[in-house]
């Protein structure tokens, strides 16, 4: 049940959750169902209250972050109310150390997590199906899936187990300030939380920290300063080794038969949302070459933009401007030039190409599906020619970090590497290569070859998946958690999310931080349960 007011001091909950984002919703949904009475402490309100909380302030060091009012949603649901809905699995190779990637490598097996990626995909909104096995000798992998859930509001779509659940009460307008700690057993006892001006301290004998990446690291380092030994000191892994993705558009692709398109095309799931398949370089390929996990996918011209080159969707687009037909369909994708400049090239799509009234009626069908739904998934265009859009692995750096300024904010200093951006550019050559020899088409790069690194570089924004910032490893020097997502410093602390990846590889990380915060659930509940367990963690 959702309550307006902080958790009543005297009841001790088995397991204390920080945050209700999917992550946390999703560990807190899994110890309930399990027997355990859960307290969650969400600093937001539901979204349906129209009430917005304030999004704590962020100092931003370069430009390659984006801004926390951006980035952070407090609110019941979390960050997923901003969330476009994508779901993407890991790949094998993002598990094991690689030589060409420094501080790379997770303690645990993907299969630790993959295990969990169907029950994930169905809390998410997703209709799983079957991935298939992820060894390929071909340069190119184009079997790799993402889901779109059919809702991104996580908290309508499970507002009956948020209700109905009686071991499971989620306060909210609770903002938690720092972690109260028992220095001679090494363990939390409480958490300080905030609401109204008023400060409680809340017990429980676990707690978890999902919250987000900044936040989880904002409290950790609050918690830090009363205990400078913690989380392996000022020059500890806490707050570094902070990263995302570098994603945008360094070419287009031009197939040679514009039907391949469509084995790369959004399909419909059953109970709702849409799969499509990625093309990724395969792990032998990026092994050899030493380069990081990315992944590309298709992503169509505006059909206000002539650069898409279909004489069908330029007169689609001058018959809908001259009737003031959906005019969101005037904005593009890619650089566009003068008004003149666009007619023109219009002018000249339609002299050259044929007119085919089949692809015509499909086109407005799709065209009109957009205006009624609100869909914003690209367009087939008839002349095989689409944006590709890149989305790559940024490289593990313990100078990437977030650190705690004298004023108590989160200074941020988010950083690409050269070799970051080179990884980006070699990846679309080997594409490029590929596209080629199997005859299926080429990419138009839209740049000079010697500026595609400082166009890549001058598209490298994240903040959106806040990776490593409390990453997981095998002992404290390395990392902040263990395997099993316990804190090594802190033995009823676990963090939960994106933050503990090691590496970021080249999926979003809603999917398998969701798995993660599954498997995490388990562990909770085994460890209540056990006979050995300490009366702070007793049931």
């Amino acid at each position: 049940m959702i309550i307006d007011d902080t958790p009543d001091t005297a009841v001790v909950a088995d397991i204390c959750i920080v945050g209700s984002g999917p992550v946390g919703l999703a560990l807190a949904f899994r110890c309930a169902r399990q027997g355990l009475a859960v307290t969650v402490l969400e600093a937001g309100y539901p979204v349906s209250s129209g009430h917005r909380a304030e999004v704590p302030a962020v100092e931003l060091l370069n430009n390659h972050h984006v801004g926390a009012e951006t980035a952070v949603m407090r609110a019941l649901g979390g960050t997923a109310n901003l969330w476009g809905g994508r779901c993407v699995r890991f790949d094998d190779i993002d598990f094991a150390p690689r030589g060409h990637v420094a501080h790379s490598g997770w303690p645990i097996a993907h299969a630790e997590l993959a295990s969990h990626y169907p029950e994930a995909l169905r809390f998410l909104g997703c209709e799983p199906t079957e991935s298939p096995a992820e060894t390929s000798d071909k340069t190119v992998d184009d079997r790799n899936t993402e889901w779109w859930s059919g809702s991104s509001d996580i908290a309508a779509l499970h507002a009956e187990a948020i209700r109905d659940l009686p071991n499971l009460k989620i306060h909210t307008g609770c903002v938690a300030r720092r972690l109260i700690i028992d220095p001679a057993s090494q363990r939390v006892t409480a958490i300080e939380v905030e609401r109204a001006g008023r400060i409680v301290r809340v017990a429980a004998g676990a707690f978890a920290l999902a919250a987000g990446g900044l936040e989880n690291t904002r409290l950790l380092l609050h918690t830090r300063r009363d205990r400078p030994d913690l989380f392996g000191g000022e020059d500890g892994p806490l707050g570094r080794f902070y990263c995302g993705h570098l994603t945008g558009y360094l070419a287009e692709i031009r197939f040679n038969d514009p039907r391949f398109a469509r084995t790369l095309w959004f399909q419909r799931q059953r109970a709702g949302g849409v799969s499509r398949r990625r093309l990724t370089l395969s792990s032998p390929v990026q092994r050899q070459q030493a380069l990081l996990n990315t992944a590309f996918w298709l992503e169509s011209y505006s059909i206000s933009d002539p650069a898409h080159g279909s004489g069908l969707l330029s007169s689609l687009y001058m018959a809908m401007k001259g009737l003031s037909v959906l005019p969101r369909v005037r904005t593009g994708l890619a650089p566009t030039g003068t008004k003149q400049d666009a007619m023109a090239g219009h002018f000249a799509n339609l002299r050259r190409s044929r007119i085919d009234l089949r692809a015509c009626q499909g086109i407005v069908r799709q065209v009109l599906r957009r205006g009624v739904e609100g869909k914003t998934f690209a367009l087939f265009n008839p002349e095989g020619r689409y944006l590709l859009r890149y989305h790559a692995e940024h490289a593990p750096n313990p100078d990437s970090r977030a650190i705690l300024s004298a004023d108590g904010r989160l200074a941020v200093d988010l950083r690409f590497s050269h070799a970051d951006l080179d990884s980006v550019v070699r990846s679309h050559m080997l594409l490029d290569d590929w596209l080629q020899a199997e005859r299926i088409g080429t990419l138009r790069y839209l740049a000079p070859p010697d500026a595609l690194v400082d166009h890549a570089r001058a598209q490298a924004l994240d903040g959106y998946h806040q990776i490593g910032l409390t990453r997981m490893a095998q002992d404290r020097s390395a990392g902040v958690v263990d395997g099993d997502c316990r804190a090594f410093d802190l033995c009823n602390l676990y963090l939960a999310g994106s933050s503990v990846f090691p590496t970021a590889g080249q999926a979003n990380p809603t999917l398998p931080a969701v798995a993660l915060a599954l498997r995490l659930g388990d562990h909770v509940v085994a460890r209540v349960r056990a006979p050995s367990a300490t009366p702070a963690l007793a049931v």
